[in-house]
């Protein structure tokens, strides 16, 4: 029993340190954030559409950037307080005309796996390649190796 005790206490506390270990949680860079954009107007591009303004700064990527925070509680177009994704326009001060939202997730995904991800689904694919928006804020969270993208599209009024 002692030789068993002996094996299993040090596992378990082991294990115990691992579980209080805290996952580092932390914005993605400008540099991630751009290449998005350029992948995003490169495909447009190829489409024949104009490109999407993307300002780093803008109120359009502060909110992008609250709902990339978001989806890492709640992985879904709504968000975890219950309302629709474009309140976090609102709350940012934007007002809108039209205005759409992409989502993605994975481990160590990068701009060009997020933005392959959305190219081969129609919905997400029709906001990238959709005429009726002018602006876009794509912003990156990540969560340890998780990684959590989000697009969001608009025309002001």
């Amino acid at each position: 029993m002692k030789r068993i005790l002996s094996l299993l206490l040090p596992a378990l506390l082991a294990l115990s340190i691992l579980a209080c270990t805290a996952v580092q949680a932390e914005p993605g860079s400008v540099a991630e954030q751009r290449e998005a954009v350029q992948l995003l107007n490169h495909l447009r591009a190829r489409h024949g559409l104009a490109p999407l303004k993307w300002t780093p700064d803008s109120d359009l990527q502060a909110a992008a950037m609250v709902r990339a925070r978001e989806i890492t509680r709640m992985f879904s177009h709504a968000r975890p307080d219950g309302q629709a994704f474009e309140s976090a326009m609102g709350e940012a001060g934007i007002a809108y005309r039209r205005f759409g939202e992409n989502i993605a997730s994975g481990t160590r995904m990068d701009a060009a796996g997020a933005t392959r991800g959305w190219e081969h689904l129609p919905g997400h694919r029709g906001n990238m390649l959709s005429r009726d928006f002018k602006e876009v804020g794509i912003a990156l969270w990540r969560e340890g190796r998780k990684a959590y993208w989000v697009q969001l599209f608009l025309t002001r009024r």
